[in-house]
C-alpha cells in the first residue's frame, strides 16, 4: 500500500531516545543548565534550557526553534515553560521514545509565541533562510536547495515536504536537494514569472514557508488568506485566534526559525532589494513602497535586527544619512547582498540579509 505524503514526512524523521543535562556550573546548580535529546541519528537537539527564578528555584523554558522544528511530528503540548522541575522533566520524558507522526502543523498554541531566544553565532550564515531566482517558467521546473541548507535538513535522497504559503500547503517532493514532483503546483498557483524573487525559510522538519517577490522588489499578494490559524485549548468564549496571533507578534518581532511578523501575514510594504553599489550611499526604494499612502510625509524609518535599531532618514524615496551609513557598516552590506525590510504595524522594518550565497546572515548580537 502507498504511504501518504503525511506519513512518508514522519518516517524520514528520527526518533529521540535519550536525554542529556548540561550544568552551566559544576558547584552551584542553582546556575542553571541546558537540556538535550539525542536521537536515533545519534544528533544532540537543544530542547530546553533552566535559569535562576529566585533564591534555590529554577525556571524552565523550552527552546523555541526546537518547538517550530518538531510540533508538526511530535505531540508536544501547549504548555513551554514550567516553574517545577517534575513538570519540566515529565514533558521531555513524554518526547522520548515517542514516534514521530504528522500532526496538522498550523494549529498551534499561542503560547508557543510568548518566548523569544537569543542566538550568539557572531557573523555567519544560517540555514533557516535562502533566497532563489525564479528561471524558466514553462515545462517543468525545480528550485534548488543551498548546499549549505541542505546539510541542517537530515533529509533522505527522497522525502517529502511541506511547502506553506499563508493558511494553504502544498506537498513536494524533495530529490536530490531539489524541491521536484509537486512544485509545478506551487509555482502556477503563485503565478509565478521569471525573476521572480522566492524567499524560502525552513521552519521545520522538512517544512518550507514561501513568500514571493516581484521583479521591482515588493511583496506579491494572493487571494487566500496570509494568516496562519492557531488554536488556544480551552479557549474562552470569543477568543480571536489572529488577534492572539497579533499580539504575539508584537512581543516578539524576530525569532530565530523565522521571524513571526512573516509568518502572521503578508505585508504591502514588504520588500526585497539586491544592493548596487549606490545603495550603500543611499538606497532607493521599490515604487509600490514610495507611492503608498502609508509612507506619504514621512521623514524616517527606524531599522531594526533583533534588539538593535538605526533610524535612517527618508527623503525622495531613499533611505539615506548617518542612521543608514551606520546600519551598512554594522551589517557589513555589500554589492549584490538581498536586504528584506519587513514592516511591522508602526513602520518599523525589520531587517533580514542574505549573503552571496544565497543565505540569511546572523551578526553578533542575534
Amino acid at each position: 500500500m502507498a504511504l501518504s505524503f503525511q506519513d512518508q514526512l514522519a518516517a524520514s524523521c528520527p526518533r529521540f531516545v535519550r536525554s542529556l543535562t548540561v550544568q552551566y556550573s559544576r558547584t552551584t546548580p542553582e546556575m542553571g543548565a541546558e537540556y538535550y535529546l539525542i536521537n536515533t541519528n545519534y544528533r544532540l537537539i537543544k530542547v530546553a534550557c533552566s535559569t535562576p527564578n529566585g533564591v534555590h528555584n529554577l525556571k524552565y523554558i523550552a527552546n523555541m526553534t526546537f518547538v517550530k522544528k518538531y510540533c508538526c511530528l511530535f505531540h508536544l503540548g501547549h504548555i513551554f515553560q514550567w516553574d517545577e522541575y517534575d513538570h519540566f522533566k515529565a514533558w521531555m520524558n513524554m518526547i522520548v521514545n515517542q514516534n514521530p507522526t504528522f500532526v496538522d502543523p498550523y494549529y498551534r498554541s499561542s503560547l508557543a509565541f510568548t518566548i523569544a531566544e537569543n542566538l550568539h553565532e557572531g557573523i555567519a550564515q544560517h540555514p533557516s533562510w535562502f533566497l532563489a531566482i525564479v528561471g524558466q517558467v514553462q515545462g517543468k521546473t525545480t528550485v534548488e536547495i543551498p548546499r549549505f541548507t541542505r546539510s541542517y535538513l537530515f533529509a533522505p535522497k527522497e522525502a517529502v515536504a511541506i511547502v506553506n504559503s499563508g493558511d494553504r500547503r502544498w506537498y513536494v517532493k524533495l530529490k536530490k536537494g531539489h524541491l521536484t514532483e509537486g512544485w509545478d503546483q506551487v509555482a502556477h498557483a503563485h503565478n509565478l514569472h521569471q525573476n521572480y524573487c522566492l524567499l524560502i525559510a525552513s521552519v521545520g522538519h522538512l517544512q518550507f514557508d514561501l513568500f514571493v517577490f516581484n521583479q521591482d522588489g515588493c511583496e506579491v499578494n494572493y487571494e487566500w488568506s496570509t494568516t496562519l490559524p492557531i488554536q488556544e485549548p480551552n479557549a474562552p468564549s470569543g477568543w480571536n485566534a489572529e488577534v492572539a496571533f497579533s499580539t504575539a507578534n508584537r512581543t516578539t518581532a524576530l525569532t530565530a526559525c523565522p521571524p513571526i511578523c512573516f509568518r502572521a501575514c503578508r505585508h504591502a510594504l514588504r520588500c526585497a532589494i539586491v544592493l548596487k553599489f549606490a545603495d550603500l550611499e543611499s538606497m532607493e526604494m521599490p515604487v509600490q513602497f514610495q507611492t503608498s499612502f502609508q509612507v506619504q510625509g514621512r521623514k524616517e524609518f527606524n531599522l531594526v535586527t533583533r534588539e538593535r535599531t538605526w533610524t535612517a532618514n527618508y527623503a525622495n524615496g531613499h533611505l539615506t544619512g548617518y542612521g543608514w551609513t551606520e546600519f551598512v557598516n554594522a551589517h557589513t552590506l555589500a554589492t549584490g547582498y538581498v536586504l528584506i525590510l519587513s514592516p511591522d504595524a508602526n513602520l518599523n522594518l525589520h531587517a533580514l540579509i542574505i549573503g552571496w550565497n544565497d543565505h540569511k546572515r546572523l551578526y553578533e548580537w542575534y
